[in-house]
């Protein structure tokens, strides 16, 4: 992958965050932007589903609708779903290791609307990606992965490489082929975890996406096993109190559910629903971190409704509504599914 090194910021640091706010997933950035580091070639990438919604309590949903809706929700706007960053070095625990430090596009393009260090291929995928054309997209990051495998001894290809199949697998999930994208996870998976090590929080972003398709199949023990491997490697990197922490909390607490397992299920809702709430405290949030914390907050409610407890159900869904129309708008399915979820909740409180 090429880019010409980005140029020193003009910005204080301290303004950018002002301008920001500490959005969940930019606080590294700009703690690695302080030090200083010198960053890789700068990378687009597409995260992924990364949490399952339960959805409407009046439609109880399989495994893979529920999947299949949350799909949905995401690739009407799928630039909601890139990142742009940097690889840089860090150290954990004492030992050197690679990050790949990034911040969503939406919050990159507020703070940096003419970022003229921005290749022109990355512009180009960009804009593919906005105007939804997956193929098109496809067509970009395979040409990318060909290029990196083919050279994936220079500079931080052995990075690049894993990272870009992720991005590849799941814009084939964005435009339904969920098995091509299987094959895509697993090899991504194996180089994350050759170029990255174990217990590293890229290799984490590939556990989830693959649990989650594992979890769409009713694979639920298999996709557990991911969701608890993806917590373990994001704590190991962020701390247990990071909100990334929470999206592998909200999976596990899917996994749960349709396990059977309803109080383990609303432990590990509730534990993501204070990371996420805590988060959202500062000013500035990306789209698709209000859409995580909404999720969850759904889902929160939903496993509420299983345990009879109506009246904090009600209100959960309606914290969930106004999260969802201040992002999706008024007549997205999302939110008609919490408010019939609150209707529900309704009918059972008056009774």
């Amino acid at each position: 992958m090429t880019g010409a090194k980005p140029k020193a910021r003009t910005k204080p640091l301290s303004v950018m965050t002002t301008i920001l706010g500490e959005c969940m997933c930019a606080e590294p950035f700009f703690r690695v932007a302080e030090r200083g580091r010198a960053p890789s070639a700068q990378f687009l990438t597409i995260s992924g589903i990364e949490c399952i919604s339960l959805g409407a309590v009046t439609n109880e949903s399989s495994a893979k609708r529920r999947v299949d809706d949350t799909v949905s929700q995401l690739a009407s706007r799928p630039e909601r779903l890139a990142s742009i960053g940097y690889l840089i070095d860090h150290e954990m625990k004492g030992e050197p290791i690679k990050l790949a430090d990034s911040i969503p596009l939406d919050v990159w393009e507020k703070a940096y609307p003419e970022d003229k260090n921005m290749a022109r291929s990355i512009r180009k995928t960009i804009q593919i990606i906005k105007n939804a054309d997956f193929p098109s997209a496809i067509k970009e990051f395979d040409r990318l992965f060909q290029s990196q495998f083919s050279h994936q001894k220079r500079g931080d290809n052995p990075y690049f490489m894993g990272m870009t199949l992720h991005s590849l697998a799941v814009l084939y999930i964005l435009m339904g082929e969920s098995e091509k994208a299987m094959p895509l996870l697993r090899n991504a998976l194996e180089m994350k975890e050759q170029a990255f090590g174990n217990e590293h929080p890229e290799v984490a972003i590939t556990q989830e996406e693959l649990g989650i398709q594992l979890f769409a199949r009713e694979e639920f023990d298999d996709a557990l096993e991911l969701f608890q491997a993806a917590k373990r490697g994001t704590e190991r990197a962020y701390g247990t109190d990071h909100p990334k922490v929470a999206m592998a909390l909200n999976n596990i607490g899917c996994c749960n559910f349709h396990l059977g397992n309803s109080l383990a299920g609303l432990v590990s809702f509730q534990q993501a629903r204070d990371l996420q709430l805590a988060a959202m405290r500062s000013n500035a949030k990306a789209d698709l971190d209000l859409i995580h914390v909404a999720t969850t907050l759904g889902n929160l409610g939903y496993m509420m409704i299983r345990l009879k407890q109506y009246e904090d159900a009600r209100a959960i869904f309606e914290e969930a509504l106004l999260v969802q129309q201040s992002v999706l708008g008024d007549d997205h399915q999302a939110c008609r599914d919490t408010i019939s979820n609150i209707d529900f909740t309704n009918a059972f409180h008056h009774e």
